[in-house]
């Protein structure tokens, strides 16, 4: 049990309910939004949406763009992190004056796209 705790494997720590059956696939895809939120937030860093001089917002916008993208998630955890994106960025696109984004989530897609990051979903 010892050995099943320090590998990581004791439990389902970490799995979202619904998620036991796929839990590999649940950190795949984890791993991979832990990646890519990465280079999301190096590009809105980029483009001054967030302070880049401040680590712990980058932190903690890196952990919000993770879980916003995690399919993994519940739908209301998914939401929180988006609302939470959209309030601590400089520019909100509700704010610009030709808006062609419908939905946060299309904004957070320009964002990975501008990163090169596909949408596999």
């Amino acid at each position: 049990m010892q050995a099943a705790i320090a590998a990581g494997t004791w439990g389902r720590i970490g799995i979202p309910t619904g998620w036991r059956r796929n839990a590999k696939l649940a950190r795949e895809i984890r791993a991979r939004n832990i990646v890519e939120a990465k280079k999301i937030v190096e590009v809105m860093v980029a483009k001054n949406l967030i302070d880049g001089a401040d680590d712990r917002a980058v932190e903690a916008m890196e952990h919000a763009v993770a879980i916003a993208r995690d399919i993994t998630q519940p739908a209301p955890h998914r939401n929180t992190a988006i609302r939470t994106i959209l309030e601590w960025s400089a520019s909100k696109p509700a704010a610009k004056t030709e808006v062609s984004i419908k939905r946060p989530e299309d904004w957070l897609s320009e964002i990975a796209k501008e990163a090169g990051i596909t949408e596999d979903d």
